[in-house]
């Protein structure tokens, strides 16, 4: 008398439920809004962006020398634009954050992000008319 074994396939059936099911795809890149991508690279342009030394908190840095801590969307954004690397380190500046110094990174462009902002604003403009 043959035995069957629940999970094995019988070489002799036709069909058996013991197929797997599908596993789902991975995702990759950012799943957000494409708008709020090109509104943080142009921030990113303008030096608005950093990387606090110690932490690695993203910080958005005013233009007069003081830090405050991005938004969470916003820090999803850059942390995503920094691992695809569209985004790069440069080098440290010292900015006040409350009233302490701290070491901030701040963001620049590599020639992808820059790239992905020119290819964007084309588009923005040219849909615009």
């Amino acid at each position: 008398m043959a035995r069957t074994i629940p999970g094995q396939l019988d070489l002799f059936a036709g069909t058996t439920d013991a197929t797997p099911a599908p596993l789902p795809a991975p995702r990759s890149g950012y799943g957000g809004k494409a708008d709020l991508v090109i509104e943080v690279l142009d921030e990113v342009h303008n030096g608005r962006y950093g990387r606090l030394d110690g932490t690695d908190r993203v910080v958005h840095l005013d233009g007069d020398g003081h830090c405050r801590h991005a938004p969470d969307g916003m820090c999803d954004v850059v942390e995503s634009l920094l691992a695809q690397r569209f985004v790069k380190l440069d080098s440290p500046a010292s900015v006040r954050h409350g009233v302490i110094a701290k070491t901030v990174y701040p963001l620049k462009l590599t020639p992808g992000g820059l790239g992905l902002l020119r290819r964007s604003t084309m588009l923005r403009t040219r849909t615009s008319r």
